[in-house]
């Protein structure tokens, strides 16, 4: 496993898929350009170790995430023309070792990472060719390559587990992401600044210089937060919002980490689908979708919630169980951990 920083419980998916690969698969072996002082029950090594351990430990295979981090380890940042790929990290060049050794490398190229809406399809097809196997959530990595295979987000469905909630008022509405200009704060403001005092906002990331957007007095402004107490929060709320906005801020996955978390743990999620994907969840099945852009279909579909209590907790029903299908942690990385070493678990 190759990262740039490493361990980082916040970084979620990241966090949790090293450490059921550890639990799969104890022999592997972690490094990262940075390691960070968090608990993990590996060793975690610097990257400048990577090659006197993949002699000394027999490495075979390395497996890394986002498009960047793939192409800085191969040694290919750069195209013919001298166009370099968003984000490259010239520690991470592994090329001459993984060469010499005839080591595979393996991605999961989610957006973001160097995976932008103009990045272009030749870095994606310098994957493609030089990666033994790419998993990928999105469509142009599937274009480009069209033998990769399509894995959604990964879901700690031990911490993010299926609760079903109780009735009451005020309904409990959840905003959790890392700012963005994509995430679309100012149409949820506007949104929840028409909604009374049936409903409550949770407010969870690094938006307090975005509050003042904020006239409607009954939200709780979280800040950042532990996984653990992200999941309590969860379980008290009804509805899961993403109102990421269109393509051109396509930097996100469908659905976002924080939204399957949300879908898995229960709550009913109302989203953008700004990537149109609807290989994953299915709208008024799993979810229920709004318009990108528009705080008044937003908001009607808040107020949808609290008209129709029973069908929007049926639809939370669904779109848990549909997430702990496909998003299961361990589901996931045994699909991913067979595709690699052509054995084992897989669905």
């Amino acid at each position: 496993m190759v990262d740039i920083r490493f361990p980082w419980r916040v970084s979620g998916f990241r966090y949790w898929e090293s450490l059921e690969i550890h639990r799969q698969r104890p022999d592997t072996q972690f490094f990262a350009v940075e390691v960070l002082p968090e608990e993990f029950p590996a060793a975690v090594h610097p990257i400048a170790e990577f090659e006197r351990l993949s002699r000394d430990g027999g490495i075979t295979d390395v497996y890394c995430v986002f498009l960047n981090v793939t192409l800085s380890v191969l040694g290919r940042t750069h195209l013919p023309s001298g166009t370099a790929i968003p984000g490259a990290i010239p520690a991470l060049d592994l090329g001459p070792t993984l060469a010499e050794r005839g080591i595979r490398v393996h991605a999961m190229l989610y957006p973001g990472g160097g995976l932008e809406p103009d990045t272009p399809a030749e870095f994606l097809r310098e994957a493609g060719e030089r990666c033994a196997t790419v998993f990928t959530n999105v469509a142009e990595v599937r274009a480009a390559i069209p033998r990769s295979v399509t894995v959604g987000p990964i879901v700690n469905t031990d911490l993010f587990g299926y609760a079903e909630r109780p009735a009451g008022s005020p309904i409990e509405v959840t905003f959790c992401h890392f700012r963005a200009e994509r995430k679309n704060f100012p149409v949820l403001a506007e949104a929840f600044n028409g909604l009374d005092e049936g409903f409550h906002l949770n407010l969870i990331g690094n938006w307090e210089d975005e509050l003042h957007r904020l006239t409607n007095p009954r939200y709780t402004f979280h800040g950042l937060l532990a996984p653990e107490r992200v999941a309590e929060i969860y379980r008290r709320s009804l509805v899961f919002v993403s109102c990421n906005s269109e393509d051109r801020y396509s930097l996100d996955g469908f659905p976002t980490t924080s939204a399957a978390d949300a879908m898995a743990s229960g709550c009913l999620l109302i989203a953008t689908n700004y990537r149109a994907d609807h290989q994953t969840i299915q709208s008024g099945a799993d979810y229920v979708e709004v318009e990108a852009g528009s705080a008044q279909a937003l908001r009607r579909a808040f107020l949808w919630v609290r008209e129709h209590p029973q069908e929007a907790r049926a639809i939370a029903r669904h779109g848990a169980a549909t997430a702990s299908r496909l998003f299961d942690h361990r589901r996931v990385v045994a699909r991913k951990l067979a595709a690699i070493f052509g054995s084992g678990p897989d669905e």
